[in-house]
C-alpha cells in the first residue's frame, strides 16, 4: 500500500480536476460512521473493494474519491493563532459543504476517551478536558461558530448525529444525492444494516491499518474505535457542575441539541 505522501501526491496530479464534497466534523461526531456508510454506497454503485475505497484509493474513471473529510483545526494552536485550517476561499472550491455536529455533552466524553485510552495524548480526567482551553466545550462551540455560517452561506447541508441515528436512512439518502452517489432506497437500507456498531466494530478490528481507524490503545476496551455509540450514563461520569459548564458554553447558540441526560 503506497505511504501517505505518496498518495496525496497521485491524489494531486490524478484528482486535481474532479469536484469534491468536503465533510467537516469536530472530532467524534460520528464522521466515521457516516463515512463508511458513504464508501459502502461508492463500493456497491461501482463493484469495488469496500476496503480500498475506504482507503481513498484513486479510481478517476467514476470520479473517486468525490468526497472528503476533514476536522479542520490544529488541536495544538489556540483558535486566535489561527488553528482553523479550512478556508471556503481556497483556490479549488469544494463543490458542496457539509458540517457534522453532536450533542456537546456526548463529543466531550467520546473525544476524552479518544484522546485519553485511544490516542494517549491526555491524561486528565474528564472534568478536566471538558474545560481544557485546546479540546474542552468552548473550543468545540467555537468550531461551530466559525464553520457554521461558512456552510450555510455555501448552500450546505448542516447534520447531526443525533439526526443520523433518529433517520439512518433518510439523512444517507439525502448525502448520497448531494454528493452525486448513486442508491436506491433498497440499497440506502442495506448500507445502513451493515453499518451497525457491532459490525463497525468488527470490521475495524478485522481490517487494520485503515486511514483514521489506527489504534494505539492495544487491549484496552476505552480506546476502541467504536466504543459505545453513547450508551453511557451521563450522571456517572459527569457531576452537575460539569454539565452545567458544557451547557453554559454553548449558550447563544441556536443549534437544537437533543441534550444528554
Amino acid at each position: 500500500m503506497p505511504s501517505h505522501k505518496t498518495r496525496k501526491a497521485l491524489a494531486a496530479r490524478v484528482m486535481g480536476g474532479i469536484p469534491q464534497h468536503l465533510v467537516l466534523e469536530y472530532p467524534k461526531c460520528g464522521r466515521t460512521w457516516l463515512r463508511f456508510m458513504i464508501c459502502s454506497a461508492e463500493a456497491r454503485a461501482y463493484g469495488l473493494p469496500l476496503e480500498s475505497v475506504l482507503w481513498q484509493a484513486w479510481y478517476p474513471e467514476h470520479g473517486l474519491p468525490r468526497v472528503v473529510y476533514q476536522h479542520g483545526i490544529d488541536f495544538s494552536r489556540p483558535l486566535a493563532e489561527g488553528a482553523i485550517n479550512f478556508s471556503a476561499d481556497r483556490s479549488r472550491p469544494f463543490k458542496s459543504l457539509t458540517l457534522l455536529y453532536r450533542d456537546p455533552i456526548r463529543v466531550m466524553i467520546s473525544f476524552f476517551f479518544h484522546e485519553r485510552h485511544r490516542m494517549r495524548r491526555y491524561d486528565g480526567t474528564l472534568a478536566t478536558f471538558i474545560r481544557d482551553p485546546h479540546f474542552g466545550a468552548k473550543r468545540y462551540a467555537e468550531y461551530v461558530a466559525h464553520y457554521r455560517p461558512i456552510v450555510e452561506a455555501a448552500g450546505g447541508l448542516i447534520i447531526s448525529y443525533e439526526e443520523m441515528r433518529r433517520d439512518t436512512s433518510g439523512v444517507l439518502a439525502k448525502v448520497l444525492g448531494r454528493f452525486e452517489i448513486p442508491a436506491d432506497q433498497a440499497t440506502v437500507d442495506l448500507i445502513v444494516a451493515g453499518a451497525s456498531l457491532e459490525r463497525l466494530q468488527r470490521f475495524a478490528e478485522g481490517t487494520p491499518g485503515l486511514p483514521g481507524w489506527i489504534t494505539s490503545s492495544g487491549d484496552d476496551p476505552k480506546g476502541r474505535k467504536f466504543r459505545s455509540g453513547g450508551a453511557e450514563r451521563i450522571d456517572e461520569l459527569l457531576t452537575a457542575a460539569d454539565v452545567a459548564y458544557v451547557r453554559e458554553a454553548w449558550q447563544g447558540h441556536s443549534l437544537q441539541f437533543e441534550w444528554a441526560e
